[in-house]
């Protein structure tokens, strides 16, 4: 596939990631990218060169929320 095209949906940045699961596909994002915007050019490139480690995924949301978790919280 070359491109997808998300119809609807919200603002998303460069490091965006996608999740299949039984409900259908879910969109992963940071929260906050910070101040400024983006030409849809500089976020091309970005989105082209961005490091695949730092894609956001189920797996790193999941770590995310089991280390913000306090000591014996469930």
């Amino acid at each position: 596939m070359r491109a997808y095209i998300i119809p609807r949906s919200g603002f998303i940045g460069p490091l965006y990631g996608m999740d299949l699961s039984q409900g259908g596909w879910h969109h992963l994002d940071y929260a906050d990218y910070g101040d400024g915007e983006l030409s849809d050019e500089d976020f091309a490139t970005r989105y082209r060169e961005r490091d695949p480690e730092k894609v956001v995924s189920r797996a790193m949301i999941e770590k995310a929320q089991l280390e913000a978790k306090p000591e014996g919280g469930a």
